[in-house]
């Protein structure tokens, strides 16, 4: 499987069945780092990817983009806080390529 298979499975995945959260536990700041990384990553990975590929890239990257404009309005969100985390996640995959 791919990276970009797995990344559109795990935003297109029709079987998933997640409890839900309480609203106020919810770190708006992480997840917001964590889909806009994942957003920038199906971004790239569609540059090589198939024609089909693409379609289903696009629907993932419609409910990656709803997310984080979600996690952005949320009470919990402070963007000093999810900057620093970005960073962070950003920093940890690039060693983790090396």
């Amino acid at each position: 499987m791919s990276k970009l298979s797995a990344l559109i499975k795990r935003y297109n995945n029709p079987l998933k069945s997640k409890g839900f959260s309480a609203y106020d536990e919810i770190e708006a700041s992480k997840k917001w780092a964590e889909y806009s990384l994942d957003e920038i990553k199906i971004k790239n990975l569609m540059k090589t990817a198939t024609y089909s590929e693409k379609f289903d890239a696009e629907k993932a990257l419609i409910i990656v983009r709803r997310k984080i404009d979600y996690m952005y309005r949320h009470k919990n969100f402070e963007l000093s806080a999810a900057t620093l985390y970005y960073k962070k996640l950003r920093s940890e995959e690039h060693t983790s390529e090396l």
